[in-house]
């Protein structure tokens, strides 16, 4: 991932910040999917990737284009993860 993004942050750590966060809300969601609380949190995690992305989307990077592709799926996703929230709060229950 690094190397298709341009980035220069050590590899394990990326792996470990990004990959911990989807694992947990990954198996948070799979044992309670109208849990809203996750999904929010999931919204957050994407806002995150975001801001790291856009933090990337620079000239004199040379992978540029791929950070841009990676921009419009993340924004994408983030656009279906809000959808699924916001209609998961309008339901009144409480996630154990």
């Amino acid at each position: 991932m690094n190397r298709f993004l341009g980035m220069d942050a050590n590899p394990q750590t990326v792996q470990l910040l990004f990959g911990a966060r989807e694992m947990a809300t990954g198996l948070r969601l799979v044992s309670d999917p109208t849990c809203k609380m996750t999904l929010w949190a999931r919204v957050a995690g994407d806002v995150f990737d975001i801001a790291v992305l856009r933090s990337l989307d620079k000239p004199e990077n040379p992978k540029r284009g791929n950070v841009r592709l990676a921009l419009g799926v993340v924004v994408a996703v983030t656009a279906l993860d809000v959808l699924a929230a916001w209609r998961l709060s309008t339901v009144k229950r409480t996630c154990p």
